[in-house]
């Protein structure tokens, strides 16, 4: 299930009879192929003041999960722009509320913010089971059948206690919410199961935070020595002109490259441990992200987008899906034709078309 995942061969080599078969996850997708994507979906975008981001989100996601492969295999995206469109509305039409109530009644503001706090999981439910249900491998579709009043509880007791606590209970609540994300979701019939703990996210962030504070401590340290070298060189003032005039040239973009090594430490550690903590059957998955390779692809993209004035948005994305398909494997005990053979349910027609007419998406 990608979310928005080199050229080669397409399938993984079958492993032998009595060991698990190893199957790559290929990304096909090219700079110049998505650049012209990109750039009709941005100008269409611009002119019907925002409503064709709808449409631009199919088109992108098809683009993606169609040069996403397994075992030679694509995925596929099913969802209808207007569904996505529709779940805007709904989203825009709840933030809209509280502003128009918190101008007539403060009352009525507190009940509608209370209100939106319960909509937000609820619409962020609804979101991923359409999203889910709208993909497919082999011409198996996923699902979500994960309850909002769940997430909600997560959101209120979790998001409670990180305030208590500082933030130090959010690796917790992060655990809770990857738990209730991916043991809710199934692939045709075959559920999914995800065995993380908090106490593997605690030492991803600890790590992230060490490496934070440790340059930050570094930086403060060097720019304390400049400041006093600068000051009895050239004297209070002048020094002090000289020293302000390095901090913002060195020290903004240093600040920048140590929140950036923070993301790319905490992504590549959230990402291996979710991955390699997950099965779907007979299926497990090994991820092998670096966070050394991952900063350099966000300081080099970032740069890239810089320069270019955004215009190497598609090229940036399109590197950083490929990284992240490179780094993963599936491991399947058995073919995965079989495997989707034994996964694929019996689908009620029925039940598809209510789904149709009551799925929506707010765009996550």
């Amino acid at each position: 299930m990608p979310a928005d995942a080199t050229d080669g061969a397409l399938s993984a080599p079958p492993g032998t009879a009595a060991g698990p078969s190893r199957y790559p996850v290929i990304f096909t997708g090219q700079a110049g192929e998505y650049f012209r994507i990109w750039i009709v979906n941005l100008t269409l975008t611009i002119i019907t003041l925002g409503i064709y981001s709808a449409w631009a989100k199919v088109r992108r996601r098809r683009y993606f999960y169609g040069n996403t492969r397994i075992d030679g295999e694509p995925f596929e995206y099913h969802g209808q722009p207007r569904a996505i469109l529709k779940g805007r509305l709904i989203a825009v039409a709840i933030i809209a509320a509280g502003s128009v109530t918190s101008n007539v009644s403060q009352i009525a503001a507190v009940l509608i913010s209370i209100l939106q706090g319960i909509a937000f999981p609820w619409l962020i439910v609804r979101s991923i089971a359409f999203n889910s249900r709208n993909s497919s491998h082999r011409g198996l579709r996923f699902s979500f059948n994960g309850r909002w009043t769940e997430q909600l509880k997560i959101f209120v007791v979790g998001g409670l206690s990180t305030i208590i606590t500082l933030g130090a209970a959010y690796p917790f609540m992060k655990a809770q919410l990857l738990r209730f994300s991916f043991n809710h979701h199934a692939y045709g019939r075959t559920a999914f199961s995800l065995n993380l703990n908090a106490r593997t996210l605690y030492g991803i962030y600890l790590k992230g935070a060490l490496l934070a504070f440790g340059g930050s401590f570094v930086i403060v340290l060097v720019s304390l020595l400049v400041k006093l070298a600068m000051q009895s060189s050239m004297g209070a003032m002048k020094g002090e002109a000289r020293f302000l005039a390095a901090v913002l040239t060195l020290g903004v973009p240093a600040i920048y490259l140590i929140l950036l090594s923070y993301f790319a430490v905490v992504t590549a550690g959230l990402t291996n441990a979710t991955w390699n903590a997950l099965e779907v059957g007979s299926v497990r998955f090994e991820s092998t992200l670096r966070a050394g390779r991952l900063l350099w692809i966000y300081f080099t993209n970032a740069l890239g987008v810089l320069v270019t004035l955004g215009l190497a948005i598609p090229w940036a994305s399109i590197r950083s899906t490929r990284y992240r398909a490179e780094c993963l494997t599936l491991i399947c005990h058995g073919s995965l034709a079989d495997f989707t053979a034994l996964s694929t349910p019996e689908v009620s027609p029925t039940g598809e078309a209510i789904a149709d007419l009551l799925d929506f998406d707010i765009g996550l």
